[in-house]
């Protein structure tokens, strides 16, 4: 097995091992006393959710704010591992996919010596103009339909 596909059975088993979760967020909340006004009542646990396009929100009571806190830290969790599910298959396709089209790599080390060699002794002997002139050819001006004999450049419909 190689070792994105380990990775993603990993990635799986831990996704197995969360039992609870829950969408939204929970904050704690305190309110100035109407009695005391030095004093803050609370803490009071309000759970937000997006449902159905509406933000809901339900007040929690303290002993069950705990439990709710470990459900939402494991959605959180959940989707880290989703995220890395996606990576890593991700990563696992486009390497099968490369592996038949990986262009082999030359070695910069090792100098091409070949044709560069004849070329530039065959340039060094002569002058580039000379070397040039020779491979030259002149060809006859071929008449095209649309254009007037003599006027390679303008076309007869724009004069």
């Amino acid at each position: 097995m190689n070792p994105s596909a380990h990775k993603r059975q990993q990635i799986l088993q831990q996704m197995e091992q969360i039992q609870t979760m829950e969408l939204g967020s929970l904050r704690a909340e305190t309110r100035p006393s109407k009695r005391h006004p030095a004093c803050d009542c609370g803490p009071y646990f309000k759970h937000q959710v997006w449902e159905k396009g509406r933000n809901l929100t339900r007040r929690i009571p303290a002993e069950k704010a705990q439990e709710l806190t470990e459900a939402i830290e494991n959605r959180v969790h959940f989707e880290k591992l989703a995220d890395q599910f996606i990576e890593t298959t991700v990563s696992m396709t486009r390497a099968q996919a490369a592996f038949g089209s990986k262009k082999t790599r030359h070695n910069p080390s090792r100098r091409r010596e070949g044709n560069r060699r004849i070329c530039r002794r065959v340039l060094e002997a002569s002058s580039l103009r000379a070397a040039l002139a020779g491979l030259r050819v002149k060809i006859p001006r071929v008449c095209f339909p649309g254009r007037r004999p003599g006027d390679s450049t303008r076309h007869a419909s724009a004069g």
